[in-house]
């Protein structure tokens, strides 16, 4: 697992420490390194280099949504159980069942997926956030589609492949 490092300036760890998984950009202490771009898996570190926590980069106020709060490697095995936990979830609350294929499987930070919210409407569960996912994520995991805006513009992204059968 080796993924860039972000710096906090000192003592901007403090929600951290308390488990908010957001890090606004106002917190970082050193220019981005060369070469992120946004969705990157990144570490985030103290000003004295304690690991904080590991999550995905983007541009805009929230710098980096915090997806564990240990070093944990963002990968497809990552992702395949906290949306199996998710979905966990949503089954004790008789929400997903066979006669409802109406539900939002995943709720963001709720579910320990900052910034992902999954709605399933029938067969395709659809994805919408607030900027692009990790590419961990999208390299990994098969997508009905997925809706996201940038800074600049409103953006449409389909992917043509649908979710595996055992997710939905």
């Amino acid at each position: 697992m080796s993924y860039q490092t972000l710096r906090l300036k000192r003592g901007k760890e403090e929600s951290l420490d308390r488990f908010h998984p957001w890090v606004f950009s106002g917190a970082l202490a050193e220019p981005l390194p060369d070469g992120l771009e946004e969705g990157d898996t990144v570490t985030v570190e103290t000003s004295n280099g304690r690991l904080v926590g590991v999550g995905h980069f983007q541009i805009g106020s929230i710098a980096v949504r915090i997806l564990d709060f240990a070093a944990t490697e963002i990968n497809a095995d990552f992702f395949r159980s906290r949306l199996l936990q998710a979905l966990r979830l949503r089954q004790a609350l008789q929400l997903a069942r066979p006669d409802n294929n109406a539900y939002r499987l995943v709720h963001g930070e709720g579910d320990f997926l900052p910034g992902l919210v999954v709605d399933r409407h029938t067969r395709p569960a659809c994805t919408s956030h607030a900027r692009p996912l990790p590419n961990s994520l999208w390299h990994s995991l098969n997508w009905a589609c997925a809706t996201f805006t940038t800074n600049r513009r409103p953006l449409f992204h389909t992917k043509p492949i649908w979710m595996p059968a055992t997710i939905i």
